[in-house]
Parts: C-alpha cells; sequence; structure tokens
C-alpha cells in the first residue's frame, strides 16, 4: 500500500506494527501443519522400508521398521486362508520369497498417509529361480499388485493389512489351473513356512 508523504509517524508505527502482527499470526498458522506434513512424510517413509524388504539386496533391518508385538494381517495368506502373523513369521515369508525369486523390484504406485495410517498400493517384479510352493524353477519374469494399510505407533509399524493379487501371480507361474491344484499349494505352503519357521532364528 502506498503511503502519503503527510502520513504521520504515528500511523506509520500502526501499519509497520499491524503488518508485524499478520505475519506473525501467519507463521504460528503454518507451524503446526509443518510438523504435521513432516510426521506423515516420516510415516510413509517407514511404510516404504517395509515394503523394501521385499526387494532383492536389500539392508532393511526391521527391528528399526516394525513395533516387537507387530501383526500383519493377509487377505489372503499363501496358503488361501485369512491370516494374521506375527512379525518372526512375516520373516519367514519373506526369506522364503527371497529364496525361491531374484532381481525382485518393490515399484511404489500410489501412496496417502492420514493421521497414523498410511495407504500404499504397490508393484512386485520378480523372476522365480528356485523351487516356490512345491513348483520348480520355472525362469518367469512375473508382476502382480497389492494394498498395504500400515498403522504407525511411537514411529514404528504397529498393524499392517494386505491385500494382494495372489490368483495373478499363481496363474502367471502356471500353477494355478483348478481348485484341487489350489489346494495342493495351500498344502505345500504349510508345510514349506513350517520348514523356514525352524531355520530363522531370533537373537
Amino acid at each position: 500500500m502506498a503511503l502519503s508523504k503527510r502520513t504521520s509517524p504515528l500511523r506509520l508505527l500502526i501499519l509497520i506494527f499491524m503488518t508485524s502482527v499478520n505475519h506473525l499470526a501467519l507463521a504460528s498458522s503454518l507451524k503446526p501443519l509443518d510438523k504435521q506434513q513432516t510426521s506423515l512424510e516420516n510415516n510413509k517413509e517407514l511404510s516404504t522400508l517395509s515394503l523394501n524388504m521385499w526387494a532383492s539386496n536389500n539392508t532393511v533391518n526391521p527391528e528399526q521398521v516394525f513395533v516387537k508385538k507387530y501383526i500383519n494381517h493377509q487377505v489372503p495368506s499363501i496358503t488361501g486362508q485369512v491370516a494374521a502373523e506375527s512379525l518372526t513369521q512375516r520373516e519367514t515369508l519373506v526369506s522364503q520369497y527371497h529364496a525361491s525369486f531374484s532381481d525382485a523390484t518393490v515399484k511404489i504406485l500410489r501412496q496417502v498417509a492420514e493421521n497414523e495410517f498410511v495407504t500404499t498400493y504397490w508393484e512386485f517384479t520378480a523372476t522365480q529361480t528356485d523351487e516356490y510352493l512345491g513348483l520348480a524353477s520355472t525362469g518367469k519374469r512375473i508382476s502382480w499388485s497389492g494394498v498395504e494399510i500400515d498403522r504407525i505407533e511411537d514411529h514404528k509399524i504397529a498393524e499392517s493389512w494386505v491385500i494382494w493379487d495372489m490368483y495373478s501371480m499363481f496363474t502367471q507361474l502356471g500353477i494355478l489351473k483348478s481348485p484341487k491344484s489350489l489346494q495342493s499349494l495351500s498344502d505345500n505352503a504349510n508345510n514349506e513356512q513350517k520348514k523356514s519357521s525352524r531355520k530363522i532364528k531370533r537373537p
């Protein structure tokens, strides 16, 4: 706003004071938003780290990402059921996956954070280079997608809900052809999980 040459010193001081008050009020209103935005971005990073554990050659430490009593809700589990799995069981799944697939990558397609929740739409791509659920190596390069919702508690992931396209994955591998073949896969998956659980030793 242009000032008249006749503007009194008192009026000038009042204008300066009011401008300063407005700037302070604006800065004060933005601080909580900046803090909240930083928290949401940190939550997104946690969810991304969690998913990157499925990528080959990752160096993510699970203890820095998950609480000790972490629960993972899988719909479906690799046995075709609805499962609530512990952190140890999740590590078993990841270990079994890496033993069967190579050159595994993770792509984040969409990610939204609100309050203590992060929702991520992801795509996995990998090459089957070893036995998986009783299926010999096919050498096939496949991709499938899913959605994971993570609940953050004390700067770590406390709980996850995962929905993934198991049928697309199994179809691409050529192992899902009939209900009977699905039951066979379920039996093989249960056996593999039991074997892998014995191999993982917690410190």
